[in-house]
């Protein structure tokens, strides 16, 4: 065993470590989520590599064998280094029952600073680029291999790949050291233990019943699509089918199907067309507009019926109910956007549940139902606390509109307040929820510079009917209320095309960040990456990456070669109403993780980090002391902006639907 060589100031020890475990071609991490894989019954540890302060050993065995050797390790004074670590904490945690002081993720810990330049998030990529190794590739022999079948040289040969990859984990992990802050790597080590140490429960029985409620009501929409239209679900859901019935109605007044640029692959590195048929697709939801009503029923039953992600994501669930004991464990990825921003993952993604929606008059959910599937356990609450329109007030401050951040500090009703300036009369919350609705979405969407033409698609998504001349006139008013906002953006486009472009470039902008050589630097030290921006056309682009945040496999060997594959690099446009977005975003990440870590100080551990709200599990009897204890953090004067004002809205209950 390892001689760990223990200082006696009772520090934490870095332990390089990565387990290799039988796959084959039907059981792997490229076909199943981390939870399902292993906790499989076909889970198997052929070999774990460790290493530390230059010694590596490799230890293989049966479960238990190796559960007995590696239980002897002081882990509560040892952080384990990994690649993907939280494969290799699930296996740590719920297949060896053991804990660790803390851990360290240098696939995540990479995302900030080396993978724009590496090219990859893979083992092999961040070794390569920061010169500390080479990768082997032995992994790729063993398809199928079970423990007892190696002979000992391959079990030999197996042993000194692995131990590799442990040492190029602890060589990447002393380069994070220098680079990455300490708050950062906290945050690291707080998102695994979300995931393995969960603490909320899943209500089975409510996920049973609710997918039963979909079924139901795809089953009632089919039934009218086929009695009103002689549509079947197969037609709204094939893709080219459905292509073929709404070109033909396209047709008739001289439309045609909407495309889009597919994104690039390895065949197709340029990308080629595709069908615009997400909900999302501008050219889609354009037609929930279009005269033709027959066209209009085809693009709402499409949106309706393709949909699966609700009934995919319950499924999941019940599945990590059963796998977990109960549990939600929940899967985010350290710094999964650019700007900082944490992101969900394997198919269930905490970070885009639906927020929940009644039905004023009878109370029943509309949106929102999963919510009420996380639970609390026995004699405990859900406590969520949500920065209140964080990135607005952000964007006013920032851009000096002094008037929308007296207005929010004063607690007004900004959304009525700019809706009454809409529409020229006066609105409130109870009485024009629509006319609301359309203030609301304006103060937080157009503050990043969103068009008429996508503000009209918008509404027109949301239910509300209104021209294009309307809305472009309410993004007039807008921008002539609030003209330091379209102001700023221009300012900050002309200062990344100076500054960011210009490798020797460096220049102070408010709220404590600096534009440097291809990066924005925020108060936080953390960098928001734009490899390669330069000028393109009348504006900017950069390097950027296509895909999901997933942290899915290329290899067994090389967890995580991305997050979900080898990069594939595009052209990314960007403009002053992009940047600002981004700045808001990273700013407002900032400031909800420094709360979590001031709480995680005080003992208040965060049991989900959802965008801006933080989410605890907490003892019942104890939440009227904890909730102005967590109001009293998340409020505090921001350091580096300190004119912002903050607020927070604070609710509890038994689930998760009950807290919002």
């Amino acid at each position: 065993m390892l001689n760990l060589s223990l200082p006696n100031d009772g520090s934490i020890i870095d332990l390089g470590i990565d387990f290799e475990t039988y796959y084959d071609d039907a059981y792997s991490l490229k076909k199943m989520e981390n939870f399902e894989y292993v906790m499989d019954p076909r889970f198997e540890i052929i070999g774990v590599g460790l290493c530390y302060n230059g010694q590596k050993e490799w230890i293989s065995g049966t479960l238990d064998e190796i559960r007995n050797i590696l239980r002897d390790l002081p882990w509560e004074r040892i952080r384990a280094v990994a690649h993907n670590a939280r494969f290799d904490a699930s296996i740590i945690e719920w297949r060896l029952g053991l804990r660790p002081h803390a851990y360290l993720c240098t696939m995540v810990g990479s995302r900030a600073h080396y993978v724009p330049q590496a090219g990859s998030a893979s083992l092999h990529a961040v070794a390569a680029y920061l010169g500390i190794g080479t990768k082997g590739d032995y992994v790729g022999k063993v398809n199928g291999l079970h423990r007892h079948q190696f002979s000992v040289h391959q079990l030999s040969e197996y042993g000194e790949y692995c131990k590799q990859d442990a040492a190029l984990c602890l060589g990447v992990a002393e380069r994070l050291n220098k680079i990455l802050p300490v708050p950062e790597q906290r945050l690291i080590d707080l998102t695994i233990k979300k995931y393995v140490r969960p603490v909320l429960t899943l209500d089975r029985a409510y996920l049973v019943a609710r997918l039963g409620e979909i079924e139901r009501e795809n089953e009632q929409l089919a039934q009218v699509l086929g009695q009103s239209f002689r549509l079947t679900l197969d037609q709204i859901r094939s893709r080219t089918k459905f292509a073929a019935l709404l070109s033909g109605e396209l047709a008739k007044s001289g439309d045609s199907v909407p495309l889009k640029r597919s994104k690039p692959t390895k065949a197709k590195p340029y990308g080629g067309q595709t069908f615009a048929f997400a909900k999302d697709d501008l050219g889609f939801k354009a037609l929930l507009g279009h005269a033709n009503p027959f066209v209009r029923t085809l693009v709402q039953s499409k949106i309706k019926l393709a949909s699966t992600l609700e009934e995919s994501r319950i499924k999941r669930l019940i599945q990590m109910h059963d796998l977990l004991d109960g549990k939600l464990a929940a899967p985010l990825v350290y710094y999964g956007a650019h700007t900082g921003r944490f992101s969900g993952d394997e198919k269930i993604n905490v970070q885009n549940l639906p927020r929940v929606d009644k039905d004023k008059t009878t109370g029943a959910i509309r949106k929102g139902h999963i919510r009420y599937a996380i639970r609390a356990s026995t004699g405990y609450s859900i406590v969520a606390a949500d920065f209140s329109n964080i990135e607005a007030r952000i964007v006013a401050t920032i851009t000096r509109q002094t008037d929308l951040v007296e207005g929010f500090r004063r607690g007004e009703d900004i959304y009525s307040a700019f809706a009454s300036k809409i529409f020229e009369y006066p609105v409130n919350k109870t009485d024009h929820p629509k006319e609301r609705f359309v203030g609301k979405t304006c103060i937080l969407g157009l503050g990043y510079g969103m068009g008429y033409k996508k503000f009209h698609l918008k509404m027109l998504q949301e239910g509300i009917a209104m021209s294009e001349v309307e809305a472009a006139r309410i993004v007039r008013v807008y921008r002539d209320t609030y003209s330091n906002i379209p102001k700023f953006w221009r300012a900050v486009e002309a200062a990344a095309a100076k500054f960011i472009t210009d490798p020797s470039g460096m220049y102070p902008v408010p709220a404590g960040m600096i534009f440097a050589h291809e990066r924005i630097i925020l108060p936080n030290g953390m960098p928001i990456m734009y490899p390669g921006l330069s000028r393109s056309g009348d504006g900017l682009a950069f390097r950027s990456r296509y895909g999901s945040n997933h942290l899915k496999p290329v290899s067994e060997g090389d967890r995580g070669v991305s997050p979900n594959g080898p990069f594939i690099q595009s052209q990314q446009n960007i403009w002053g109403g992009a940047f600002t977005e981004n700045i808001a975003q990273a700013l407002a990440r900032i400031i909800a993780t420094t709360a979590e870590l001031k709480l995680a100080d005080y003992g208040l551990i965060a049991a989900l980090q959802v965008h801006d709200e933080l989410v605890y599990h907490v003892p019942t009897i104890l939440v009227p002391k904890v909730i102005p204890m967590i109001e009293s953090v998340m409020t505090e004067v921001v350091e580096w902006l300190p004119e912002l004002p903050v607020a927070v809205e604070i609710h509890h209950g038994p689930t998760y639907g009950d807290a919002k």
